[in-house]
Formats: structure tokens, sequence, C-alpha cells
């Protein structure tokens, strides 16, 4: 399943002005420093840097927002469309794709700034494990797709499947688990109905265990 990237910068005793003076000095073509962005986030006590991104290059003209971790690390906190509602996680990826290789990238060099740029995939076996997602995959793939729960031996699988996630205490979102049913061939509506399902049954299970 795809998944916004992130991006973090690690200073490393490195200058956080020089760096983005750096990065500044960077931005050519389609990127430049947002100042006025800037100016509102300093009425916000908040300490952070933006780019701004326009067309004319293929992506999406939208602002970018360097925050402030911890004392060592800075990452991309966002990225704001300028002239849409909202990226799509190509379009978000894309430029912070390019912010990277185009401006962090050269600006680091002779330096020593560290960077991490997150892969745009998700598995669900790192978020509820190889035991929960194998469970997943065996009702995935043996169940009636049409009938759905309907039948016991069916109900069981899905049902071993939710006491598994719950009982490691993951938060699994109903999206990434409605994706990763539709890429086993399941139908919107199929899909749909196990979602609500697994909500509920999660949401019971932890109301038993009073949470």
């Amino acid at each position: 399943m795809k998944k916004f990237r992130d991006l973090y910068i690690y200073l490393n005793s490195y200058d956080i002005d020089q760096l983005i003076k750096y990065l500044t000095d960077n931005c050519t073509n389609n990127w430049s420093r947002a100042y006025e962005r800037e100016k509102n986030a300093v009425l916000l006590e908040e300490k952070t840097y933006c780019f701004e991104h326009t067309t004319g290059d293929g992506l999406e003209a939208a602002g970018l927002i360097l925050f402030q971790k911890d004392h060592n690390t800075w990452f991309v906190s966002n990225i704001v469309p300028a002239e849409k509602g909202q990226l799509s996680v190509d379009e978000y990826n894309q430029i912070l794709v390019d912010f990277f290789e185009k401006i962090v990238q050269p600006a680091i060099k002779n330096t020593p700034v560290t960077t991490e740029i997150t892969t745009d995939q998700e598995f669900i076996e790192n978020l509820i494990g190889n035991d929960a997602a194998a469970l997943l995959n065996q009702f995935a793939v043996y169940a009636n797709k049409f009938t759905v729960t309907s039948h016991p031996v069916d109900r069981k699988k899905w049902f071993d499947f939710i006491l598994s996630v719950n009982s490691k205490g993951v938060k699994l979102d109903p999206n990434f688990l409605s994706m990763s049913l539709i890429e086993k061939g399941w139908s919107k509506e199929a899909v749909d109905k196990l979602v609500t399902e697994y909500e509920f049954a999660d949401a019971l299970l932890n109301y038993t265990k009073g949470q």
C-alpha cells in the first residue's frame, strides 16, 4: 500500500541557519524560499522554515514546511497544495523527492548533515506482525468472496484475525485494511462490510478490556 513519505534531516552539530542558507541558495527554477509563510509561523511561536514549489515542471504548486523535531532533527512536517484542495499520495511524494534531490542533497555536500527519506510503501506485516498478516491472508484467499463471513469456517478465520490484531494493541487504519483486502481481489462492497465488522469488533473487544 502506498503511503506519504517522510524526510528527516539530521544536523549532527551543524548550524541550522547555515544549512537553511545553503538550501535557499539552491532554490532555482520552480523552488523558492517562502518568507511570508515563515512570518505566520513566527506569530505562532513555532520555529519553521518554508519553501514553495511552483508549476512548470510537471509537479503541483505547493508549500513545504520544515519543522524541528528535536535539537538534532528537522523534518518535512507537511506539503500543502497551493492551487487544489488536496494532494494525492503520488503528488505529495513527487514534490518531496524533488525537494530532496534538487535542494537538500546538493546543500549537505561537505557537511556532517545526514538525511533519511522513507519508502512510499507500507506493508501490513510491519504493522500487525507476520502471524496476524498470515491470518488475514488465509481468510482473504480461502473465504467465499460472495457470502463474506456467512459460512462458519470463514467467520472463524475472520474472527481469528481480529483477535490476533486486537491482542497486540495495534491500531489498524481502516483504510489500510480496506486497501489490503482490495489488493487481494475483494470487491469494495464486501470490503466495506468487513471493515465495518472489524471496527465494531475491535471497539467491543477494547470495551471489554476497559479501554
